[in-house]
């Protein structure tokens, strides 16, 4: 579903020019995708990323001295998610970085 929604243009190649496979999981993202997309964006797909390892990590990162308006934001989007992120094995590191 997350990369459905990412667009079409983006690169999904690796670094020696051939496709680069997701058959491990398809839902991952990318890595151009990762480091190239501000709060506002992810916030349009909060659970998508909260849930993926990458997505994690890349919230967890907006959550590394953030504004206290970015702060509010996140957590904001993750309030109505609390069960499946706590119980999630990446979505519980944003509760635990939200929360210090």
């Amino acid at each position: 579903a997350l990369m459905q929604s990412l667009p079409q243009n983006s690169p999904n190649v690796n670094n020696k020019g051939s496709k680069r496979s997701n058959s491990s999981n398809p839902n991952a993202i990318p890595e151009v995708i990762k480091s190239s997309y501000p709060y506002s964006y992810i916030r349009t797909h909060f659970l998508s990323f909260a849930l993926d390892q990458h997505g994690s990590r890349l919230i967890q990162q907006h959550l590394s001295a953030p504004s206290p308006e970015t702060l509010s934001l996140i957590t904001n989007d993750a309030t109505p998610h609390l069960l499946a992120l706590s119980t999630d094995v990446f979505g519980n590191y944003i509760i635990q970085k939200i929360i210090q």
